[in-house]
């Protein structure tokens, strides 16, 4: 039983562990999932990502070593179709993740019903184990009484048989005199009074 209770425990401590890691993930790592359509895709190391993005724009300004103060700190850019553009790539992404994310915690959810319903049916189980135990305890006291009590029993009906053989044997001779008095009576009769 208590087996149990220590499994249901370290489960729920996974889990809420599990919940706390996710909200970190989430509150440092929101920039990095705006970037990826899918959060189970292993992302390219950042290394590769600046290399990448300087095969696109030009040299780092430290390159040149002449670059104005312009060039270092880059204006905004005022374009306005390249805003709504980006926007509408960042909700498309944020709306594909939606979905998996929600897929996946409901996956991790019924997961974790059914994980439960085993620890209550093993629950029952081991309730079940242990009446069952008990009972056959119960009948294992109750089967020694018996024994107990059939060996007292044999030994009363033992001595009882040995009082009868005692008091048949002690009748037989006293039948087996009683037959020779008889017998001594009958012969003075057949002598004397015939």
């Amino acid at each position: 039983m208590s087996a149990t209770k220590e499994f249901k425990d370290v489960l729920t401590m996974r889990t809420e562990n599990l919940k706390v890691h996710e909200n970190r993930r989430q509150l440092f790592s929101s920039t990095a999932s705006k970037d990826s359509s899918n959060p189970f895709v292993r992302q390219r190391p950042l290394a590769a990502r600046s290399s990448a993005s300087t095969s696109t724009h030009s040299p780092p300004p430290w390159a040149n070593g002449s670059a104005p103060s312009s060039q270092l700190f880059p204006k905004k850019q005022n374009d306005g179709e390249s805003q709504p553009l980006l926007q509408q790539q960042q909700q498309q992404q944020q709306q594909q993740m939606v979905p998996l994310q929600d897929s996946y915690m409901q996956s991790r959810a019924e997961a974790l019903q059914n994980v439960e319903a085993t620890i209550h049916e093993l629950g029952n189980i081991f309730n079940q184990l242990a009446t069952l135990v008990s009972e056959q305890g119960e009948i294992a006291i109750r089967i020694d009484e018996n024994m107990e009590d059939t060996l007292a029993n044999v030994e009363g009906a033992q001595g009882a048989l040995l009082k009868y053989l005692n008091s048949i044997s002690s009748n037989r001779w006293l039948m087996i005199k009683i037959f020779f008095v008889l017998i001594f009576f009958l012969m003075i009769f057949l002598f004397f009074v015939a």
